[in-house]
């Protein structure tokens, strides 16, 4: 999940101006409380991970839609889509609302 994260953090606009994650801050920030693994959607190609959606409750039943993120060499080909939709509707069964 972290080579994704990689790809999409580093396209991704942010404040912070970071491009390129460092392993222990992220994984720090995957184990946080507020990250509900039970609803991390990832997406696979065999073995690997091209494509993933975290979601974080910081407020039961108030859910915070975190990273989507797909690698480059697999965008544009609907996956990212399909992870926030599948995080939609695991959020709707965990009886989570939209922040």
């Amino acid at each position: 999940m972290f080579e994704c994260a990689v790809e999409a953090i580093a396209d991704t606009p942010r404040l912070d101006n970071e491009r390129r994650p460092e392993w222990e801050p992220w994984r720090a920030g995957e184990a946080r409380p507020a990250r509900r693994h039970d609803l991390t959607v990832l997406a696979l190609a065999g073995d690997d991970v091209v494509g993933y959606a975290t979601l974080d409750v910081f407020d039961d039943p108030v859910s915070f839609p975190a990273l989507t993120g797909v690698k480059r060499a697999r965008r544009a080909r609907g996956i990212g889509r399909a992870l926030k939709l599948r995080r939609i509707a695991l959020a709707k069964a965990a009886g989570l609302g939209d922040s």
